[in-house]
């Protein structure tokens, strides 16, 4: 029997090109899944050849770099919304689908309440997610979205949202640059990646839970550090780390404010940096 779809060639190419887009947006990437991850029976009906937990089986292709974030909306926990195939409501299916996940041995690192307007009921069930360990943010409600640009391009928009800390992959946007920029001048290709993730992890667990920052990211010193102890190791590394004196003279320009130690760690390295932050100032009362 010929089937109208490869599943096989399916879950290899989509991995692939996945991890193409990782490394092409500096090590960072976020993707939307929606409808069914591993009980999608409808689309194994209409496309044969297509299996139920297709989309389940590329995640754990990847299960080195996934972290997922759950997300519900905060209306639908109001309205008791029920998911019409199991019978169960969707605030209990976040339950289900994360002991899903976590059975699977896949990363889960939060769930997001969107549509957020102070509604009682996603407040209760906050307070009962995170009385279980889970961590919970909030997405609110924006005026006029997505019209309104403006309002959405501010603090009162999407600036107004809970900030989703993820670990994985490897992080902030000055270190991802500078990796980058190493790997090219050695020839390294790409998608090799120079600090496992393994390494990374307890160096932000340092940073939060030790050193009690807000921001687990790793700063351009960070990366630095990391891939000389690597470098003992791995020859990508001392690749990599040959490359710092070819940097004197480069220039970066970034569209936000950099931290004082990536503005200083740039300046120790000879590279020449220009900024053009959009600084937004609220009108003082009159």
């Amino acid at each position: 029997m010929k089937y109208g779809f490869d599943n096989d060639k399916y879950l290899k190419i989509q991995s692939e090109h996945i991890k193409e887009r990782i490394a092409k947006f500096g090590d960072k990437l976020y993707m939307e899944f929606g409808g069914k991850l591993f009980d999608d029976y409808h689309a194994s009906r209409v496309l044969p050849g297509f299996h139920p937990d297709s989309k389940m089986q590329m995640l754990l292709q990847l299960k080195d770099d996934v972290e997922i974030v759950i997300v519900i909306s905060a209306v639908d926990i109001q309205k008791n919304k029920i998911r019409s195939d199991l019978g169960i409501t969707y605030d209990m299916d976040v339950l289900r689908l994360r002991d899903e996940f976590l059975e699977r041995d896949l990363s889960v690192n939060s769930v997001v309440i969107t549509h957020f307007n102070g509604q009682a009921s996603a407040e209760a069930y906050r307070k009962r997610l995170e009385n279980m360990g889970i961590k919970v943010y909030y997405h609110h409600t924006i005026e006029g979205y997505p019209q309104n640009v403006a309002l959405i391009d501010s603090d009162e928009g999407f600036g107004k949202n809970d900030y989703v800390e993820t670990t994985k992959p490897l992080l902030g946007p000055s270190a991802a640059l500078l990796l980058n920029a190493l790997k090219h001048l050695a020839g390294i290709p790409h998608n090799i990646k120079l600090i496992p993730q393994n390494m990374i992890g307890p160096i932000q667990r340092t940073k939060v839970d030790y050193l009690h920052g807000h921001n687990p990211r790793l700063h351009t010193d960070e990366v630095l550090v990391a891939i000389s102890m690597m470098s003992l190791l791995d020859e990508n590394c001392q690749l990599a780390l040959a490359q710092l004196p070819n940097l004197v003279g480069a220039q970066v320009h970034s569209s936000v404010m950099l931290s004082e130690v990536d503005r200083k760690t740039f300046n120790k390295l000879g590279v020449g940096l220009t900024c053009d932050p959009i600084r937004k100032f609220k009108p003082a009362k009159k």
